[in-house]
């Protein structure tokens, strides 16, 4: 029989163990599941928008870059379980209140602050799912509805404390264009203010010079002349604009359009400019105390840095331009001496032109700062925050935990598991014999017969052969008998040893039935209980009284010469069949059996009867069969399925071997009936038992006697 037969024999022979613990795990996971109480949930979805949204404006020079990074993510997760969103929910939902007893101001105590926020933390579980920008915040709570305020207010104390400061950056960006505006105004006044008194200076019809321009003198100039004087009339504005404009003020500065034009100030004005952008997106995902927010803000000061250095150096910049555009007006100079006077002189009217050209560009710049404000605040309109409240979190009637039927289940799983690995434990443990195949296999000897478990109702005195010849276990003694019959000649068959490696085999139970079935053959059969310590054989065959009274004689007090042999054998009611009892106890069985005595006794019965059957005491209980064992023709090892351990056996093998004995083989005693496969080897030949002389198979049950007396049936042999 292979592992996985013997752990199911014993999985089917301790189901009710096995059961009772799966019944006992479910019903202790069920109490424990109803002391629990219901725990329900809310989950509201918020989604992190990024660059290129549908609602997101695509306004130029506007950079909306919305945070989708990993890393943004990440902080946005972080940022909704701050303690700050976290105390703000909590005030939300009304909990400051029990958290601010016994306050005097009836605040929250500042060092209760931070306990209070991981009390709503507590019931939190905010993650990103997987592949989108969306990010799950789920609550927790004993109430439903408390459960969705919870879910709710995260997200809303969330974007209220984030919206002010998203659009931080674009607000300060239109003051500084608001001022910038202004700053524009009144440079258009003094450029129009400039222009009108120079016009009035000079006689000069500012409204016919504006509305006719074809009529002007100026435009039989040299092109190349009235280019560069308009040129050096700006450069000479310009530079006294800029040397009214006080020291640091860089707007002021950049306002002035031929500074603003240099090329190392326009540069480092872009660059200035794109370094503002990144940093207030940056500023969007990050704190300040992150290394990117840092590296991002040096950078930015250095941008700064660089602008101002550049606006230092434009003052001598504009001074050496209006030198070379001074310089060129007088190289082409010569060349308007063909000129005719006019009613106005050329220079003035091209002074006043450069003039009105610096209102033109003043009102320019003036358009595109008014433009730049609008867009700002279209923007701020249409996106206040880079985050998209998605799905708002419902009232949910229906619990989270527990989960009942499961963990019902998992319980009685479980119970399962202990219960199986209980018993395959028992398994690994157990190294008794449960079948026939494991028996040949583990001893190398043949089993000679298996004789399956019943309670029959065998009277007192009687055997299995005589009284139940119909059943099972009466054709095991059969067999046993025909496979003894096998082994040899006949001078090997004559005696026969019934023997055990430990107690409470049935050694005494198959001598007996064995001896009843020689007889039953016709053969003159002796029993004889060699059991001189605890006589079995003779307590089972033979009456009380007739053991305690003065007449009663056996093997013990012909071996110590106190009886013959006639007068130790009694006749038993069974025809054929005689028993030798153990006589009276001797204080040393041991060396009264090992003498020669006990085997010119035996040659002396084999004379008289055809078979000698002898029922010992255990091989490993004491050494008493060791010392006779080589004067029998055969030997039988008696063991009890699913009982005596393979140890135990393989010991007693061992002695019978040193001491000289014949073992012919095996009985597999006391097999469960339906468990192994020794069971079927009678399980087939029910048909044939029923229909046999012996009588139908069937076996009547009855209840064991407490007491058993000569009258009722024997329930146990050993």
């Amino acid at each position: 029989m292979n592992h996985s037969q013997k752990y199911l024999i014993l999985f089917l022979k301790y189901l009710w163990l096995v059961v009772l613990i799966t019944a006992s795990a479910a019903g202790l996971a069920w109490i424990l599941v109803n002391k629990q109480p219901n725990v329900y949930g809310s989950a509201a979805v918020l989604e992190v928008l990024a660059k290129g949204d549908k609602d997101v404006l695509n306004i130029r020079d506007n950079q909306d870059d919305r945070a989708s990074s990993q890393d943004a993510l990440n902080t946005v997760v972080a940022t909704l379980t701050s303690n700050d969103v976290m105390l703000a929910t909590a005030q939300a939902i009304g909990r400051t209140a029990e958290w601010a007893a016994g306050s005097a101001s009836g605040m929250v105590l500042p060092e209760k602050q931070n306990s209070l926020a991981q009390s709503v933390r507590m019931q939190l579980t905010v993650g990103v799912k997987r592949g989108t920008r969306l990010i799950e915040i789920s609550a927790e709570d004993y109430s439903p509805a408390m459960a969705q305020k919870i879910a709710e207010q995260v997200v809303e104390q969330f974007l209220k404390l984030n919206t002010t400061g998203v659009n931080e950056n674009s607000s300060k960006t239109i003051l500084l264009l608001v001022e910038q505006e202004n700053q524009l105004i009144g440079s258009l006044n003094d450029a129009t203010i400039k222009r009108d008194e120079f016009a009035k200076s000079k006689n000069i019809d500012l409204a016919k010079v504006l509305t006719d321009k074809n009529k002007r003198p100026a435009e039989a100039m040299s092109p190349q002349l009235a280019i560069a004087m308009t040129k050096a009339a700006s450069l000479d504005a310009d530079l006294a604009s800029l040397k009214d404009v006080p020291a640091g003020d860089l707007d002021g500065a950049l306002a002035i359009p031929s500074v603003a034009a240099l090329p190392g100030i326009a540069a480092s004005r872009a660059a200035l400019i794109e370094r503002e952008a990144q940093f207030a997106e940056l500023r969007e995902t990050y704190l300040e105390k992150h290394p990117k927010y840092i590296a991002a803000l040096r950078a930015l000061e250095e941008r700064s840095d660089r602008l101002k250095k550049a606006l230092e150096q434009a003052e001598p910049a504009l001074a050496q331009q209006l030198d070379a555009a001074n310089a060129a007006v007088k190289k082409l100079s010569p060349a308007a001496d063909g000129l005719q006077p006019e009613t106005v002189d050329p220079i003035d009217l091209n002074a006043l032109e450069n003039l009105q050209q610096n209102v033109t560009n003043t009102e320019g710049l003036l358009a595109d700062v008014k433009k730049r404000q609008a867009e700002l605040q279209v923007v701020n309109e249409v996106k206040k925050s880079p985050y998209n409240f998605v799905s708002k979190p419902l009232l949910n009637p229906e619990h989270l935990r527990p989960n009942k039927v499961k963990i019902v289940l998992i319980g009685t799983g479980l119970g399962l598991l202990l219960g199986s690995g209980l018993i395959f434990l028992l398994a690994w443990l157990d190294s008794s014999i449960r079948s026939v195949d494991e028996a040949e296999r583990q001893f190398g000897l043949p089993v000679l017969a298996a004789v399956p478990e019943a309670d029959l109702a065998i009277p007192k005195g009687g055997t299995v052969m005589t009284d139940a010849g119909g059943t099972v276990q009466a054709e095991a003694f059969r067999t046993l008998r025909a496979s003894l019959s096998l082994i040899g000649d006949e001078s090997k068959k004559r005696s026969v040893l019934v023997t055990s490696a430990i107690p409470s085999e049935g050694k005494t139970f198959c001598s007996i039935n064995l001896a009843a079935g020689f007889a039953a053959q016709g053969y003159r059969t002796l029993l004889i209980d060699g059991d001189l310590r605890r006589p079995a054989l003779s307590a089972t065959l033979l009456a009380g009284d007739l053991r305690k009274g003065d007449q009663y004689r056996g093997l013990s007090d012909v071996l110590t010469s106190n009886s013959t042999t006639a007068e130790a054998i009694q006749t038993l009611p069974i025809e054929n069949l005689f028993i030798m009892p153990s006589g009276r106890r001797p204080p040393n069985p041991s060396e009264l059996l090992s003498q020669p005595k006990f085997a010119e006794l035996l040659g002396q019965l084999r004379t008289q009867y055809d078979r000698i059957v002898l029922d010992t005491a255990p091989i490993n209980a004491v050494s008493d069969t060791l010392g006779f064992c080589q004067h029998i023709d055969s030997t039988i090892l008696i063991l009890r399925a699913g009982k005596t351990p393979g140890r135990a056996i393989t010991r007693a093998m061992q002695l019978l071997q040193k001491a000289g004995a014949v073992i012919s083989g095996l009985v597999l005693n006391r097999i469960p009936k339906g468990r192994g496969a020794a069971y079927y080897y009678y399980y087939y030949g029910d048909p044939y038992l029923a229909d046999s002389p012996y009588g139908a198979s069937s076996e009547k049950k009855k209840r064991k006697s407490k007491k058993p007396t000569a009258e009722d049936p024997v329930t146990s042999l050993k």
